[in-house]
């Protein structure tokens, strides 16, 4: 809700800068305007680490991400790239998380 009523009044704000212009040879003055902007604090998602691992026979691979599913997709391309599919299934990834 929070960002809706961010967005909202940035597009009101911005709305109210455009005025018409006739070419009468009217001289166009720019007006600073200035524009909210939202920061918020992305160290509580980025905090923790994935480290995922597969074993294909006698070969383990791993793959370390901060996102999970990154990390597992990246697991699995490394052993489908020397093994067959069938031998790197998403249900024999396990996936450890670091904080």
């Amino acid at each position: 809700m929070k960002k809706f009523a961010l967005i909202a009044t940035a597009i009101l704000g911005l709305s109210a800068c455009v005025a018409p212009i006739e070419h009468t040879g009217a001289v166009v003055v720019p007006v600073p305007v200035g524009v909210p902007v939202l920061v918020t604090d992305v160290k509580d998602k980025n905090d923790s680490m994935h480290v995922c691992k597969i074993k294909a026979f006698t070969d383990t691979y791993t793959a370390e991400n901060a996102s999970r599913g990154k990390a597992r997709l990246d697991v699995k391309k490394k052993c489908t790239a020397n093994h067959h599919e069938m031998f790197c299934r998403d249900t024999d990834i396990e996936c450890t998380e670091y904080k």
